[in-house]
């Protein structure tokens, strides 16, 4: 990863924007605002979500240090297309949408940066979308299960339904479902905000199954 500080923009963002702390929880702003800021963030990450039809939260990606945000709602004068919430400590470099305008005219050469970007986010967002095409609940949650437990016996993660459903882009409903039939099968054991790996080999045989 190039480091924000390498970056062209991160030397306009330097010299014409003002630093910013948003706490872990905390939110940039919500789908559907006035898109009147650009940011460059520094360290952290933030989470990007969509608020569905039927009230719930998908996170369709999560940046790290040295991405641009709001940049195509400023340029383009339209509203922001997502919500942005701090999923850890954040410090950022944020300008107005008319200063982003203006330095984007006189530094053109920090539209290929930006196309850049926007090239590795159309490609996120297409791997998102063929998951969700072509896996159940089941296999996203296995796979998420998978890569945040160790190995071995007695691994807990930390985590609640509702922010699994946010991860895998599934319902709180179908998250509730998915783990009550794993800890049935005695795979996992659960509570409150902990979800105990009990038999990770069955977890990793679903897994192959599935592929």
């Amino acid at each position: 990863m190039i480091r924000p500080e390498a970056s062209n923009i991160y030397q306009v963002f330097s010299q014409s924007g003002a630093e910013r702390v948003l706490r872990a929880g905390g939110y940039l702003w919500h789908e559907g605002d006035a898109g009147r800021q650009v940011v460059l963030l520094i360290e952290g990450s933030l989470d990007i979500l969509h608020n569905t039809d039927d009230g719930e939260i998908v996170v369709l990606r999560t940046v790290e240090e040295s991405a641009v945000l709001g940049e195509m709602s400023c340029l383009e004068g339209t509203s922001h297309s997502a919500t942005v919430r701090a999923r850890t400590d954040c410090r950022l470099l944020q300008m107005s949408a008319d200063i982003f305008r203006q330095l984007v005219r006189s530094h053109p050469e920090l539209l290929e940066e930006l196309l850049k970007s926007q090239s590795e986010r159309l490609r996120t967002m297409t791997r998102r979308v063929t998951v969700l095409a072509f896996e159940s609940v089941q296999e996203r949650l296995v796979q998420y299960l998978l890569a945040h437990s160790t190995e071995g016996p007695d691994s807990v993660i930390h985590t609640t339904h509702q922010e699994l459903a946010e991860r895998i882009a599934a319902t709180r409903e179908s998250i509730t479902k998915a783990l009550g039939a794993l800890s049935r099968q005695g795979a996992l054991q659960l509570s409150r905000g902990r979800i105990r790996v009990l038999d990770r080999p069955a977890l990793e045989r679903l897994a192959y199954s599935c592929s």
